[in-house]
């Protein structure tokens, strides 16, 4: 019973946009099993209605992840791309076929780019971590 609350429990949680929805936010939290992303209504909140759908990317679907600058040199977001390959239904039989998937996720919360760069590094590992199948504590543990 420990292994299925260990399984579950949050590593992390933040609030972000996706690319390329800036102005839209998203709650965003990281298990030893996946990754999950919820619309947020104000700025700190998942929305609870029943229209607002949670996004889940498991980590067996996922490749890699990798992080990166804005076009600009004076842009202080840094961006977190979760590549993923995830099954889908075939329309016509049985089975299942594999799709791309990146999602882009921006880190904006400091002024700077170097913080929100070391954050967004600091979710990247984490990533690479468990799709490598080595598992994380969560802090405090």
């Amino acid at each position: 019973m420990a292994e299925c609350r260990a399984s579950s429990s949050v590593l992390l949680e933040g609030t972000f946009a996706i690319y390329p929805k800036t102005t839209i936010e998203y709650h965003v939290s990281v298990t030893n099993s996946e990754i999950s992303y919820v619309h947020c209504m104000n700025s700190h909140e998942p929305t609870s209605s029943k229209k607002s759908t949670t996004h889940v990317i498991k980590f067996s679907d996922v490749i890699g992840a990798d992080c990166m600058r804005g076009k600009t040199a004076n842009c202080s977001m840094a961006y977190l791309n979760v590549y993923a390959y995830p099954h889908r239904k075939k329309l016509v039989g049985s089975g299942s076929l594999r799709h791309r998937r990146c999602v882009t996720f921006i880190f904006s919360r400091f002024p700077s780019f170097e913080e929100n760069h070391k954050d967004a590094l600091q979710w990247q590992l984490v990533i690479t971590y468990l799709v490598r199948k080595i598992e994380v504590q969560p802090e405090g543990r």
